[in-house]
């Protein structure tokens, strides 16, 4: 039941929906929602001067505060309500942005408004505000999914996220937490626990002594000569070392050169011990290589200087180079220099956090990178060199791209796009446009054998064709979206509804569309590269409901032409570019209420091996038998314009349908 403010009721029942023009409280017992843990059947809806309010235990009162969602007034004076059953496609929209949702959606409740420039909304509990999502509109920039994530549990007056551990009893060894489901869940001793008393008494895993008390967890490994505690408390973890007398096995003569000539004449004013002491520690954990055996001699010398002692001839005396190491190599933040060989020549090595990740999964460099008209990938030099290769003896398919190497990073960059290919290689299958490429150090040769190694790292970027199930648009500004991301390459297909030839006069929500009145509709792909691939408009046809398999068809565009019965049909620019538009007259079908939905199969085609214009010769398919077979994606809308979206769009100046 929705309550106006007047008190007085309208039923509203699921599946329908009422449009609200004033504060009033509404009835969703049919479908209640859990806001941060806390179960609510009706929702109070508050228009105010500069915000309206959407509340669950009250009207909005900012001095009382409530549980509400606050924001932006909408810029007309009414909204939508709507309760509706379970979608699929919602389902998954919400499954991929709001992680903390698990279970299966049973309806869901819907609110339309309209809302242009700079907004605000906020999450509030009590009157606190928990969360806040600005959402900005304007003529190039809609935002079109934005999310709260409203789960969590509440407990003893406090506000919990899921995962969180809300008490504890250490007698029992129990715990009450906030679940996956933002539920309160009470959870005993784990499967590596025993509870005794006051704490878990130790437990061994893969030769680890694990221990629970009041304060944290304890993790105990004993080694050699020396035992490793890690313990945490929750927040920070602490590191501890305890290591027996004969412990200490390494050589540190070295070290104690400090105190023989030439030093000793500096060590009245100069104490070496402080020095001896890190060098010793040092040289205990660390191998002597990479000059680290020189480093403390060099130090104290250095010192000793300041206080005019020359210490001539010490270098020679402890065999340390008079050349400065690494001198003359520069590396990046990732990486350190270091000696090829013991006394040999230097190079610069990867830092073990950096090359971790890489050597985890046998790779050698980031993942490709995929723009609307490129591709590239990026390799370490200094994981190169780990194996031994020179980053100028690679290419790619064509040998005259070579990487190129960042001056600051040293990451070896190798690319291609659509005005320079590389060599690129295109293939296709039912459900992809492959553009691939090699990083390889062979060169054409026909000699059949090889004393290198050989290198073969392939890369490569895709467009994975449309294939999206049928829906039902009802839109909004004569304007329907789709957008396509399961690849590298994103690409949104949007199709647009005129009025007029110069592209100006969008079909208006709720308008009603004259029979026989000319419409120019626009099929458009954004993010795509015309010069690498092609739309393509396959056929188009209405039906009378909203599945594109209706018995009751009637056929626009026919492999990829006009269809030649329906003299009002015009097709242009198809399979030119990333965008074509049609015409045709409306009409409705005979006997029928007056709706008509339109659906569309469009393809791309990859233009370096294929025509991708269709002609209209006698010969059926000539032009497709070029084409991959691809799963088309559906649109469809209504001539009557009824609208169930998020917010209105504004129609865009497109330069090419204004021309003929």
């Amino acid at each position: 039941t929705l309550c106006l403010s007047q008190h007085s009721c309208a039923s509203i029942s699921s599946g329908a929906w009422q449009i609200i023009t004033g504060s009033s409280v509404l009835d969703i017992s049919s479908c209640p929602i859990t806001y941060y843990g806390q179960k609510y059947e009706q929702i109070y809806v508050a228009f105010m001067s500069e915000n309206i309010a959407f509340c669950f235990d009250n009207f909005f009162n900012p001095e009382t505060g409530g549980d509400c969602l606050v924001g932006t007034a909408p810029d007309s004076d009414s909204i939508e309500f709507w309760i509706n059953e379970p979608n699929a496609e919602i389902q998954k929209l919400i499954y991929d942005n709001v992680a903390t949702i698990q279970n299966r959606m049973e309806c869901y409740v819907l609110f339309i408004m309209e809302l242009n420039g700079e907004n605000a909304f906020e999450a509030q509990v009590g009157g606190i505000t928990i969360d806040i999502m600005a959402v900005s509109f304007g003529p190039s920039n809609r935002q079109y999914q934005r999310f709260f994530d409203i789960s969590g549990c509440r407990y003893a007056g406090g506000l919990y996220e899921y995962g969180a551990v809300l008490s504890s009893d250490l007698e029992t060894c129990s715990s009450l937490t906030c679940s996956d489901t933002a539920a309160l869940q009470i959870s005993g001793c784990g499967s590596l626990e025993r509870c005794e008393g006051n704490g878990i008494s130790p437990q061994l895993v893969h030769n680890v002594k694990l221990s629970k008390d009041r304060t944290g967890v304890t993790a105990k490994v004993s080694l050699s000569y020396s035992t490793i505690s890690v313990f945490f408390d929750g927040y920070t973890a602490q590191i501890h070392l305890e290591g027996t007398e004969n412990k200490i096995i390494c050589g540190t003569n070295n070290c104690n050169l400090l105190k023989e000539a030439p030093f000793s004449s500096c060590n009245s004013d100069i104490d070496p011990v402080p020095y001896i002491t890190a060098c010793t520690d040092t040289l205990c954990k660390y191998p002597a290589v990479d000059g680290l055996n020189c480093q403390f001699l060099k130090a104290y010398a250095r010192v000793c200087r300041l206080h005019n002692h020359t210490l001539d001839g010490w270098k020679s005396t402890t065999g340390c180079s008079s050349e400065a190491f690494c001198q003359d190599t520069t590396c990046s933040d990732h990486e350190f220099c270091g000696q090829k060989t013991v006394g040999g020549d230097t190079r610069c090595f990867c830092r073990i956090i950096f090359a971790s990740k890489y050597r985890s999964t046998n790779t050698l460099g980031d993942q490709t990178v995929c723009s609307q008209n490129s591709a590239s990938l990026s390799l370490a030099g200094c994981l190169l060199e780990d194996k031994g290769i020179a980053y100028s003896d690679l290419h790619l398919n064509d040998p005259t791209c070579r990487g190129q190497m960042d001056e600051l990073t040293h990451m070896v960059t190798f690319s291609f796009n659509s005005s320079n290919s590389c060599g690129m290689v295109i293939t296709t299958n039912n459900s992809h446009i492959i553009y691939k490429n090699t990083i390889t150090n062979q060169k054409s040769s026909s000699g059949v054998i090889t004393r290198q190694d050989q290198i073969y790292i392939d890369f490569s970027c895709i467009h994975i064709q449309p294939d999206i199930e049928t829906a039902n648009f009802r839109i909004r500004d004569s304007s329907v979206i789709q957008h396509a991301t399961p690849s590298d390459w994103i690409y949104t297909l949007t199709m647009k509804a005129y009025t007029d030839l110069g592209c100006t006069q969008a079909v208006e929500s709720f308008a009603e569309v004259p029979l026989n009145q000319r419409i120019w509709v626009e099929l458009k792909a954004d993010g795509l590269d015309g010069d690498m691939v092609a739309m393509v408009t396959d056929s188009c046809w209405t039906t009378d409901v909203a599945s594109p398999t209706g018995s009751l068809r009637y056929d626009l565009i026919i492999d990829g032409c006009a269809n030649p019965v329906d003299l009002t049909v015009d097709v242009k620019e198809n399979g030119l570019g990333t965008s074509n538009y049609f015409s045709f007259n409306m009409f409705q079908f005979a006997g029928s209420s007056g709706e008509i939905y339109l659906h569309c199969k469009i393809y791309l085609c990859p233009k370096r091996r294929n025509k991708c214009t269709p002609v209209n010769t006698p010969h059926t398919h000539s032009w497709k038998a070029l084409l991959p077979k691809m799963s088309p994606i559906s649109l469809s809308w209504n001539h009557s314009w009824s609208f169930s979206g998020s917010f209105p769009l504004n129609c865009a100046a497109v330069g090419w349908c204004c021309e003929i």
